[in-house]
């Protein structure tokens, strides 16, 4: 391991010790990562995956804990709407370059000793990830000093009475340079928000909205043009897995044939054909070989003065005109498509084409897009067509780079017949279609796909494609007194429910369908019959959780762990008295069963709080690290001199000595919350069962802290049902186009799921638009007709 990885995680179990959770954060943890689905991206993610296999459960917790805050958290408090009339004043980014920065960012903003990265257009857009549990919004920030000292970070709302805004920065990160903080905004609204370091001090204003939503008007400049999921539909609306689908336009005629292409397949690159590339552009150079991408291959480097090319394969190279003075400094786009021409035919890219602006990057960065033939793209991938890619900023300053693919009409029959783009849209509009297109999504939550095309039949003769009979996918083992089954084409739900011997019914309440409509490759939950546990005298630790109701009033939920079963829901009449026992022992009788989510209840008969009249306490001391019982264990002295082992706050294991509390060591002064529990020890030692740890004394301000009992209060958090953004948001098809499908370019040497479909270029419809979240996404349909295909899933790569 690197030395800075080991810094890593250094920082991160510091921080993990002053961060003891509940035990009903654990579990709420747990449920909620259990169920979430979709991919979150955020710019720590990568870090997460190193450190996750090298951390001990306590810091993997707090890790976890993050992701929580940022990933699955599904709840928001309401936000009153800013007055009428307010504009937010969002402060626009200058470009200005933090030191050892060499790569420019539209979004920097700096004065020469801090900078930091604003949001495009000045909003934040936090979505259910960033939702903390208190209501507030809280989102990664990064800053760099110039100057040397400690970070502070204050803010407050411009548009409305607010919180102030509430700012966590770890430690660890030295008296200059990057700094990570997190920004935590008690609303939505138009924030000010500044940070300091000595008496340097960096101010911007932005505003922060959830799921899209701004609780002000937006300024509509006059140059300004509206986003794309604004146009007016013209052809009606549909409803669509759940929610409204609209077109923004009319859907385009179409030819009745279209090509299909035969592809030269990527290969390794030569020294002849890197040489040969490298005079296609005037260069001299030595060919040298380097390490290739793929194992057992070599790519190939060459310099000839200020020039520089790669070649990875025959389809994938990097050309750099000037390695040594390239400003990217953004020529005017009437000129820089001037530059770009000349170029291309200068070099020998003379080829038919499209030109279009990079998204997402800078001005002076395009795309190249070769057409085919009959003139139309080419696209792989979300957002990818087939393409060149060119940075420019003048004729003697250029990066340039592509996989251009070779490929052929073939001969017989000369075109083939398609679907009208109207047939196409049909498919797009059947529930959960997944065969015969492929879709892909992007959002702030990352992206994904899924679909796959039939395989191409090419011989002239149709083949019939059979009409779907009823086939049974293996089932496997849900626990809880559950399996489950994935749907297979031709299953129905009455069918799979005789095939399992249980009713339809069952299965609909067990997954929470309103009807019986079920799609290929959906995982349904089948319950089965379970014999009941009964439970006597039970003892565990209670969680207490109160989901807010909209009309004032809420729910409550009831957690309970013991060594036996870990987590487990409390049911039952008049367990109102457990409110006030959070994070305290009970014995409990009962019968325990999964409930319909597959989570071990317990119908409750009786209870008995042992220890009624128990409370937490501050313990004030120092601990160290003993060892009993063949394991080394913290050992916690009291000022007044008692001795504990500390347990973890479910008064079943020892904690162990990584978990020293905040950046101290063993032997300094510290403060426990914990719950002491007569009769609980641990090698002849009474125990602590500790919920929060912390250092007693303030290692910046010199000053004692003050750690006040919290582990005694219910969890209180909006329920999720009441949340107005969690109806599915509505979406607009705003682009639909005839365009040639090709496998990713790049890859197709080292992709084993190629497969021969992967040698044919094939006509494809495609679908492009925006939910009204902001999400992209795109949907490719097989644009050939059913004699032209094979009733056989093709080799597939997911797409996105």
């Amino acid at each position: 391991m690197n030395p800075e990885d080991n810094k890593i995680i250094e920082i991160l179990e510091n921080t993990a010790q002053g961060i003891k959770p509940n035990i009903v954060f654990e579990h709420e943890l747990e449920r909620r990562l259990t169920a979430a689905h979709k991919p979150k991206r955020n710019l720590f993610a990568s870090l997460r995956q190193n450190i996750f296999p090298t951390l001990g459960w306590a810091v993997a917790l707090v890790v976890l804990a993050f992701a929580l805050n940022w990933a699955t958290r599904s709840l928001l408090s309401g936000t009153p709407a800013a007055g009428d009339g307010f504009i937010c004043p969002v402060t626009q980014p200058n470009g200005s370059l933090p030191p050892g920065e060499t790569v420019e960012s539209p979004e920097y903003l700096g004065n020469g000793e801090l900078w930091t990265v604003l949001w495009p257009d000045g909003k934040v857009m936090m979505e259910q990830h960033n939702l903390e549990s208190d209501g507030s919004l809280s989102m990664k920030w990064g800053w760099v000093r110039a100057v040397t000292g400690p970070l502070t970070i204050e803010g407050h709302r411009l548009d409305a009475e607010a919180e102030p805004l509430r700012a966590d920065i770890p430690d660890g990160y030295g008296d200059t340079g990057f700094q990570v903080s997190a920004l935590i905004f008690p609303t939505t609204g138009c924030w000010e928000v500044t940070g300091r370091v000595g008496d340097a001090s960096l101010t911007f204003v932005t505003e922060v909205l959830f799921n899209g939503a701004t609780p002000t008007p937006v300024a509509i400049q006059e140059n300004s043009t509206p986003a794309p999921s604004t146009l007016v539909p013209t052809d009606g609306s549909y409803d669509w897995r759940g929610t409204t689908l609209t077109l923004a336009g009319s859907l385009p005629k179409s030819p009745a044939e279209a090509n299909v292409y035969s592809l030269k397949l990527s290969q390794p690159a030569t020294m002849d054909e890197a040489r040969a590339l490298a005079q296609q552009f005037g260069m001299n150079g030595e060919v040298t070989e380097t390490p290739g991408e793929i194992p057992g291959n070599f790519d190939y480097l060459i310099m000839d003065g200020k020039q520089k090319l790669t070649v990875r394969s025959d389809h994938y190279f990097t050309y750099y005109s000037n390695t040594e003075n390239f400003t990217l400094t953004k020529p005017p786009e009437e000129q820089a498509q001037i530059i770009i021409d000349t170029f291309l035919k200068q070099h020998g890219f003379d080829f038919e084409y499209r030109l279009e602006t990079a998204p997402e990057m800078a001005g002076q960065h395009y795309y190249i897009l070769p057409l085919t033939p009959d003139g139309f793209e080419m696209t792989f991938d979300f957002l990818m067509p087939l393409r060149f890619e060119i940075t420019v900023e003048d004729i003697k300053n250029i990066i340039f780079s592509g996989y251009p693919v070779t490929f052929e009409e073939i001969g017989a029959p000369a075109q083939y017949g398609i679907i009208s783009a109207e047939e196409a849209f049909q498919k797009v509009l059947v529930p959960n279609q997944q065969h015969g297109l492929m879709e892909i999504f992007r959002g702030n939550g990352g992206g994904g796909g899924g679909g796959s095309f039939y395989k191409l039949n090419l011989s002239g003769t149709p083949a019939p494609f059979p009409t779907p009979q009823p086939t049974f996918q293996p089932i496997t083992s849900g626990g809880g007194g559950t399996v489950t089954q994935v749907v297979a084409e031709g299953d129905t739900l009455s069918a799979i429910a005789e095939h399992n011997g249980v009713s339809v019914e069952a299965i609909m309440q067990v997954n929470g369908l309103s009807d019986a409509n079920i799609f290929v490759g959906q995982t349904l939950i089948i319950p089965i019959e379970t014999a009941a546990e009964k439970v006597e005298g039970l003892r565990g630790m209670l969680s207490v959780v109160l989901y807010n109701q909209p009309d004032g009033s809420h729910r409550t939920e009831f957690g309970f762990s013991d060594p036996l079963h870990a987590y487990m829901l409390l049911e039952g009449d008049n367990l109102q008295e457990f409110e006030n026992y959070q994070n305290r022992p009970v014995d409990i009788w009962g019968t325990i069963l999964p409930n319909i989510d597959g989570i071990l209840t317990v119908n409750v008969d009786r209870y008995e709080i042992p220890f009624p009249r128990l409370n937490f306490q501050i313990l004030s001391g120092t601990d160290k690290e003993v060892n009993l019982e063949s394991q080394s264990v913290m050992l916690f002295t009291g000022d007044d001199g008692q001795s504990y082992i500390e347990l973890t706050p479910d008064c079943i294991n020892p904690v162990g000595p990584d978990s020293v509390a905040g950046n101290g060591e063993v032997g300094q002064p510290i403060l426990l919350e914990a719950l002491i529990v007569p009769g609980v020890t641990y090698g002849g030692y009474p125990a602590a069962c500790v919920s929060s740890k912390a250092m007693a004394i303030d290692p910046k301000s010199g000053q004692r802290v003050e750690l006040l009992v919290t582990a005694d209060q219910p969890y209180a958090m909006d329920e999720p049902s009441g949340v107005a953004s969690s109806q599915p948001p509505t979406a607009a098809i705003e682009k639909i186009e005839l365009a040639y499908y090709i496998r990713n370019p790049i890859y197709s040497i080292t992709d084993s799921n190629a497969g021969a479909d992967a040698q044919y270029l094939q006509p494809v419809w495609r679908f492009y638009g925006h939910y009204s979240n902001g999400d992209e996404f795109e949907i490719l349909v097989q644009a050939l007709k059913e004699e032209f295909l094979l009733p056989e899933l093709a080799p597939n790569t997911p797409p996105g």
